[in-house]
C-alpha cells in the first residue's frame, strides 16, 4: 500500500490526489519534511517529473493507493481489465474506488545483490540479470544498489542512467558470510524516501543469512511501516539446500507475499534473466487502485486491505497480488491558514 503524489490521468477522476506516507501533511509541513531528490537529469532515459505548482492544490487530500498485479492460472499478466471489476475492502468494509486503472508509474527501486561466498557460482549471471531488469523498467524509474556479504554496502545514489547504475554492482569476487536481513533493512530504508514514486526492493540472493544483526521480523515491520514492495529472485541448487537455507528462503518468500510482491525460485541460473524480465514487466503492468480515507482512518492502526475481482469467465480463474494493508499515521494538527480537506 503506497501513498504518494499522483496527478496526470487522475485529474479527470478526482481532480488529483496528493498522497504521501499514509496521511498527507499540509503543504507547508509536507514541503519541510520531503526528502531532497537524489536523481540527476538523464536525457537517455528521462528525468523524474518535477513537482508542478498546481500540485499544491491537493496537498491536504487524504487518500490511499494500492498497486496490484493480476495473473491468470498460468501466472501470465492480465491486461485491460475495466475499473468496474475491481473492489477494494478495508478491514472488511468495501470502499468506493476513485482510481482504478493500469498505470506504468515510476518507482524508486533498490536492488539487493548477494555477493557472499554461497552465491559464487551465480555471480556473473546475477550481474547480467540486474542490468537487464533495469533496462526493461520504466525509463523514469530510479535505481540504486545495496550489495552484501558479511555486511551491507550502499554504493551510490539513485539514478535513472543505466551506465551509472551498473557501476554500483559489486565487482569483487564473492566472499564472506551472508547478512541478507541487514541488507534488506538498508534497502527498504533507501527505497522509502520518495514522495512521488512507489518504493520497490528486488533481491538477488540464494535466501541464506548467517550474519545479520536485524531479524526477519525487523524487516517485516519496516516493510509494513514504509509500504515498500519486496520481490526476490532466489538462485539455488535444488539438490543441495540445507535446512537453514530452506528456512531462509521460506522467510524471504513470506516477506515478499506480505508486501504484495513475489518470490521466484530459480534452480537454473541461466534462466535468471528470463525470470527477471517477467518480474520487471509485472511491476510495469500493475493496476493502481485508490480511495479517499475517512477521518477515523488516521489512528496509527494497521488497516487490512483486500482487493477482489468480479468473475471473468472468458479469462478463467484470476488471482490478484496486492499489498495486504498499511499503517495509518496519527492525525496531524491542522493549520489555521491551511486547513485539511476532508
Amino acid at each position: 500500500m503506497t501513498l504518494r503524489s499522483v496527478t496526470g490521468w487522475l485529474v479527470a477522476v478526482v481532480a488529483a490526489i496528493a498522497l504521501t506516507a499514509n496521511v498527507v501533511l499540509p503543504r507547508n509541513e509536507a514541503s519541510a519534511n520531503r526528502p531532497a531528490a537524489k536523481s540527476q537529469e538523464s536525457p537517455g532515459r528521462g528525468a523524474p517529473k518535477k513537482r508542478q505548482d498546481s500540485d499544491a492544490l491537493y496537498d491536504n487530500v487524504r487518500a490511499v493507493v494500492s498497486h496490484a498485479a493480476v495473473l491468470d492460472n498460468k501466472d501470465r499478466i492480465v491486461d485491460g481489465l475495466p475499473p468496474s471489476v475491481f473492489h477494494i475492502f478495508q478491514d472488511g468494509t468495501e470502499r468506493r474506488l476513485l482510481i482504478a486503472g493500469q498505470e506504468d508509474s515510476a518507482a524508486r527501486v533498490t536492488l539487493v545483490v548477494d555477493n557472499s561466498r554461497s552465491i559464487a557460482n551465480a555471480n556473473a549471471v546475477i550481474h547480467v540479470a540486474a542490468v537487464n531488469f533495469a533496462t526493461a523498467a520504466n525509463p523514469k524509474d530510479e535505481f540504486a544498489v545495496v550489495s552484501f556479504d558479511d555486511q551491507p554496502k550502499t554504493v551510490g545514489e539513485f539514478t535513472s542512467e543505466i551506465a551509472d547504475f551498473e557501476k554500483q554492482l559489486p565487482l569483487e569476487a564473492p566472499h564472506g558470510a551472508s547478512a541478507l536481513w541487514d541488507a534488506l533493512y538498508a534497502a527498504v530504508s533507501e527505497s522509502s524516501g520518495s514522495s512521488d514514486k512507489s518504493g520497490v526492493v528486488v533481491a538477488f540472493t540464494d535466501g541464506g543469512d548467517n550474519n545479520s544483526r536485524h531479524s526477519v521480523d525487523d524487516v517485516r515491520m519496516l516493510l509494513q511501516k514504509t509500504n515498500v514492495q519486496l520481490y526476490a529472485m532466489m538462485i539455488s541448487d535444488e539438490d543441495h539446500r540445507t535446512f537453514g537455507l530452506r528456512h531462509g528462503q521460506r522467510s524471504l518468500a513470506n516477506l515478499c507475499e506480505a508486501t504484495g510482491g513475489r518470490a521466484a525460485m530459480v534452480y537454473n541460473a541461466q534462466k535468471l534473466s528470463a525470470v527477471t524480465a517477467q518480474l520487471s514487466d509485472e511491476i510495469r503492468r500493475r493496476y493502481t487502485l485508490g480511495y479517499l480515507l475517512d477521518n477515523q482512518d488516521a489512528d496509527g492502526r494497521w488497516r487490512k486491505i483486500q482487493v477482489k475481482l468480479d468473475p471473468q469467465p472468458e479469462r478463467g480463474k484470476l488471482k490478484v497480488i496486492a499489498q495486504p494493508g498499511y499503517y495509518g499515521l496519527a492525525p496531524q494538527p491542522q493549520s489555521a491558514t491551511n486547513p485539511a480537506i476532508h
